[in-house]
């Protein structure tokens, strides 16, 4: 089901699923700036063109990033946006620099970086029968 991909990229960031019960991590899209503008690269590219060029936010003006308008911006903070547990955005890279070269599934304990995020610090819970039980 994966991509065979044929010929060079110039600017881009690979969408990364973990799966963490497998053990491994699956690049799902590649968005690509080609001329001025963004592209993605997809075995589904309809599902994953509309979960990646959602229009991003800046953090210090609020402002809408969008695709479209600012391309080259918005790739260069779509990793510091799309960076969940399960799906991340690796940082801009060109091809020489690309840590999933062909599409290649990684193992996870293969040294690729997951990247960091702040995870929320669980809260104690009291329950029924006063117990306490982690949420």
């Amino acid at each position: 089901m994966g991509l065979v991909f044929t010929g060079p990229v110039s600017l881009h960031v690979d969408v990364v699923r973990n799966e963490w019960s497998a053990g491994r991590q699956t690049v799902v899209a590649r968005v690509v700036l080609h001329g001025g503008r963004l592209s993605v690269d997809s075995p589904q590219p309809a599902t994953w063109s509309e979960v990646v060029l959602r229009p991003l936010r800046d953090p210090e003006t609020r402002h809408a990033i969008s695709a479209d308008v600012e391309p080259e911006r918005f790739l260069r903070a779509l990793s510091s946006q799309l960076h969940g547990s399960h799906l991340f955005a690796t940082e801009p890279h060109e091809d020489p620099g690309c840590p999933f070269p062909d599409w290649h599934q990684t193992n996870v304990e293969a040294g690729v970086p997951v990247p960091a995020r702040e995870r929320p610090r669980r809260r104690a819970a009291v329950h029924a029968r006063g117990h306490k039980r982690a949420s």
